[in-house]
């Protein structure tokens, strides 16, 4: 019972770290989801949208059937389904290459809970139980937030990721040695943490990309930042926990000096999305580019959640999966891409008309790390303005450590931390 009563602590721990991107439902029109929207309709019309959402929970959690992950527990456990998310997984493989524990942290997708097997089983009278306690959790945590239908997806999706990973080390009794994470907020993320907490192994957090005041503090033992910045903006959040390492993904890039070169007269301009761009701009930034006589040529960068299927309303505009070899200007919405950008010297233009995110998401532009432009600008030579210059070199470096030399000491700090902890674990087993 001393078990439940905790996983029931961490429970509502992770409903708030889960519930905080989407302001506990007061949501941002880039977290409303259509499947939500109409799976989940009879909220916006209710008198009573919280008996109405205990409804909707009662039939989650005892008319569906639960699937259940399958297999043995790994002794290095990730979580993560995004490519971005594999690439944090595979430069931490990197960063232990030659320590003690470097065996323990080759990634494998087999390893990865995002991407574990599951099938329909049966369920036991405690696991009966279980449920009904998070049910009456859920019930609970509906006082809490404003009902609608996004926030009743995220409280179901937490509630189903939760119970599933509670079973499944129940039922192995097995648990890692260590646990990785490239995401702070999802739901299986947020689940995933507070379940390694509630047996004891150690996380790892490995950040992905940019924050914002909207993340949850940072509470795990070790965490891999990307820069100053982050560290900066999770600090103001909340204290943070655990161990903090700031290392760049990279070494400084070659390129990165033709940042500051004077560019050319003639350029190619590249258009990177969000994945809920608004399609009539995207339409309209072509057409601006096409039509001035300096862009030689426009083409599109898809967002990795992006379909081919969903750019079909394009003709003759090149889509590209990853960002192009060849030297161009970028135009990118509310995205922390631009980071990545710079570090390889590619000039980024902020366009925040190109999607309903909040305008400068990230700060960037209040930072002075990006110009903004305007549709109307797109007319001009806008790449011609002094901006990327050595002023702006000194102000990059809170957001790309590689520009200087002062981040490894914290990588041979954190290659001795981790396996300082592995080891005393492994030895006290």
């Amino acid at each position: 019972m001393l078990k439940l009563y905790r996983s029931v602590r961490l429970f509502f721990k992770g409903l708030e770290r889960n519930f905080k991107i989407i302001r506990f439902g007061d949501v941002p029109v880039y977290h409303v989801r259509s499947e939500a929207e109409e799976k989940y309709k009879r909220l916006n019309t209710s008198r009573m949208p919280r008996v109405r959402a205990a409804f909707y929970l009662f039939r989650e959690f005892f008319v569906s059937r639960h699937k259940h992950y399958v297999g043995s527990v790994p002794e290095a456990l990730y979580c993560g389904s995004t490519r971005n998310n594999e690439r944090e997984f595979l430069f931490l493989q990197e960063i232990m290459t030659r320590t003690e524990v470097a065996g323990l942290f080759e990634y494998e997708k087999e390893k990865n809970i995002s991407f574990y097997p599951t099938r329909k089983g049966k369920n036991n009278f405690f696991h009966v139980v279980v449920r009904l306690f998070f049910y009456f959790c859920c019930l609970v945590y509906l006082c809490r937030i404003k009902v609608n239908p996004t926030s009743l997806r995220f409280l179901v999706r937490f509630a189903t990721a939760y119970y599933r990973l509670f079973i499944y080390f129940d039922r192995s009794k097995g648990k890692p040695k260590v646990s990785i994470f490239a995401n702070d907020h999802t739901d299986i993320s947020v689940a995933l943490s507070m379940i390694m907490q509630l047996h004891g192994v150690p996380r790892v957090y490995v950040q992905h990309a940019e924050v914002t005041q909207d993340f949850p503090g940072l509470d795990f033992e070790y965490s891999v930042l990307r820069n100053e910045k982050s560290l900066k903006i999770y600090a103001s959040i909340a204290d943070i926990g655990g161990s903090t390492y700031v290392i760049p993904r990279e070494k400084k890039a070659a390129s990165f000096e033709k940042i500051t070169h004077v560019p050319p007269v003639k350029v190619d301009v590249v258009i990177y999305l969000s994945s809920n761009f608004i399609q009539k701009k995207v339409e309209e930034v072509i057409s601006c580019c096409q039509l001035n006589p300096d862009i030689k040529s426009v083409a599109i960068k898809k967002h990795p959640r992006s379909q081919d299927g969903d750019f079909s309303f394009l003709d003759d505009v090149f889509v590209h999966d990853v960002v192009p070899e060849f030297d161009h200007i970028a135009l990118v919405p509310n995205s922390s891409v631009v980071i990545d950008l710079l570090h390889y010297g590619i000039k980024a233009y902020q366009l925040f008309e190109l999607d309903h995110i909040r305008e400068d998401y990230y700060g960037f532009v209040r930072e002075m790390v990006t110009p903004e432009i305007h549709i109307d600008e797109l007319k001009t030579s806008f790449w011609n303005v002094n901006f990327y210059n050595e002023s702006w070199l000194e102000r990059f470096e809170a957001y790309d450590p590689s520009v200087s030399d002062h981040w490894e000491k914290s990588l041979i700090q954190l290659k001795n931390d981790v396996a300082k902890q592995l080891t005393i674990s492994k030895n006290f087993c």
